[in-house]
């Protein structure tokens, strides 16, 4: 994520969301992206959003898995 500028704030993108859910930044890159989502609604929903297909995914694909 680029730094954030005095007065507009730049989204956290999905290709950065993506390996955030997935706990595959450094710690310093998931803070960075922590407290933006701390101040960023549109950001947090989208995050939600993401977590939430990634769940109805696993779901899916944990009943096609034979037993």
């Amino acid at each position: 994520m680029t730094e954030l500028t005095t007065r507009r704030m730049r989204h956290v993108p999905d290709e950065e969301l993506h390996p955030y859910l997935d706990q595959a930044l450094s710690r310093s890159q998931c803070v960075e992206i922590e407290t933006h989502l701390a101040q960023c609604g549109h950001c947090r929903d989208r995050r939600d959003e993401i977590a939430a297909l990634r769940d109805r995914t696993t779901a899916l694909l944990g009943q096609l898995t034979p037993r």
